[in-house]
């Protein structure tokens, strides 16, 4: 609970420590390099 709810406080970006997945495909998807 207390891990979850201080997850949830910390301003941390996508794919640093929850859904990594997220952080690539936000990258992909700004990236329009490819």
């Amino acid at each position: 609970m207390t891990i979850t709810n201080t997850k949830s406080s910390l301003p941390l970006p996508p794919g640093n420590f929850g859904l990594p997945f997220v952080g690539e495909t936000i990258s992909f998807l700004t990236d329009n390099t490819f």
